[in-house]
């Protein structure tokens, strides 16, 4: 009898308490304000400041091969929104790049050579190619524990000022990135903010010294079964190891907003009519994007002059996305307006930016875009009206 009455009791207080959270969220539900969502953006600011980066902060980009517009891109966009941190490229010391090596350090950008190799990540069954050297944004020269670096690849371009990326980095949370749109589970290593702490690097070197020795024996054992079972690999390059080390090694699962890693294809794809949601978004939602294997040049082009290969030419035209459209224009004007003004003082550009060096389409482009947002309001309004 005593225990039943002591269930009654349990249900009747687990009922009260379900029924009192209920009328709370819809209490708070219905009584939310514009007042309250800045209050609590206030109080994340001051919670993020109050773990911050104070010492030194960098946004840097490492670029080999040949000279990548978007890299020109960032340093426009990142001037024209007075970001208060270092831009640094560090670049190959080939022929080939000392037109770009000329025009960044004419663009204001803090240019210097890409770290030597570390002879002590050669590892047997490992071909690392050049992308390995992304393990050395840990462990570069001048920055120091406390130090916060944002590092962007080539093919990343903010839509504005990113100096709050800053912010989220702190000693119990060092290490950030992008979710990577696939898999979802990794993370995407074109876009990290982290601070630099006691033997970062040498941490890492360990991962990777420990993952590539257990893939080494995983073959060994495959080729005792058959010799072409003896081809495992950790990935394909650095994201596979970073994500290992960071996420799996060091048990860090900070992942960044995925407005800070907007893959171009999928801004422009409407799927189940998703996308148009930038259309009713402030102008710094997406904050930066991520131009993937087309490539910004390509992309300045389509917007420009309409060349566009036919699957983007349908996403192009159906997606209805202003927004969209005018994001990318911003982006090509402001590498456009940089190459002018470079140009203005003999600069010497590189050939292959000449797709996007047609600086007179850009007021056009400009007003072109206003005036189709323009149009696509009017015609929002109108609807309402006559519903």
């Amino acid at each position: 009898m005593v225990a039943l009455r002591i269930q009654v009791i349990m249900q009747r207080v687990f009922y009260a308490g379900l029924v009192c959270c209920c009328l709370s969220v819809t209490t708070r539900g219905n009584s939310i304000t514009s007042d309250d969502v800045t209050n609590r953006s206030k109080t994340l600011q001051i919670r993020q400041n109050s773990n911050s980066c104070l010492q030194r902060r960098a946004i840097v980009s490492m670029m080999w091969g040949h000279c990548k517009p978007g890299v020109l891109a960032t340093a426009a966009i990142l001037q024209q929104s007075h970001t208060q941190a270092q831009h640094i490229v560090y670049l190959d010391e080939g022929p080939q790049m000392k037109e770009c090596w000329n025009m960044l350090e004419a663009a204001n950008v803090t240019v210097k050579p890409l770290p030597l190799g570390d002879k002590s990540l050669d590892l047997p069954g490992v071909i690392w190619k050049r992308r390995a050297r992304k393990f050395y944004l840990f462990n570069l020269e001048g920055f120091v524990p406390g130090d916060c670096i944002v590092s962007l690849d080539t093919d990343v371009v903010p839509t504005g000022n990113i100096d709050e990326m800053f912010d989220f980095p702190s000693k119990e949370f060092p290490f950030w990135a992008a979710s990577d749109p696939d898999p979802t589970f990794q993370l995407n290593s074109g876009v990290m903010v982290f601070q630099i702490y006691e033997n970062m690097y040498e941490e890492l070197k360990a991962t990777i010294t420990y993952t590539t020795s257990k893939t080494n024996q995983i073959n060994q054992e495959n080729a005792k079964v058959r010799p072409e079972f003896a081809k495992t690999r950790f990935a394909d390059g650095d994201q596979a190891y970073v994500n290992f080390h960071f996420a799996v090694v060091k048990g860090y699962h900070n992942v960044l907003s995925a407005r800070y890693n907007v893959i171009v294809t999928q801004m422009l794809t409407s799927t189940r009519g998703r996308s148009s949601l930038l259309l009713y978004t402030p102008n710094d939602f997406i904050k930066m994007v991520h131009y993937t294997s087309g490539g910004l040049s390509n992309r300045c082009k389509c917007v420009a002059f309409g060349s566009c290969p036919d699957t983007d030419k349908i996403r192009w035209r159906n997606t209805g996305i202003s927004k969209a459209r005018e994001i990318i224009t911003q982006q090509c004007c402001a590498v456009s307006d940089l190459i002018v003004a470079l140009k203005a003082k003999d600069i010497v550009i590189p050939a292959h930016f000449r797709t996007i060096e047609q600086a007179f389409v850009c007021p056009q482009l400009r007003n072109y875009h206003k005036r189709q947002t323009e149009l696509h309001w009017a015609n929002e309004n109108l609807t309402h009206t006559e519903n």
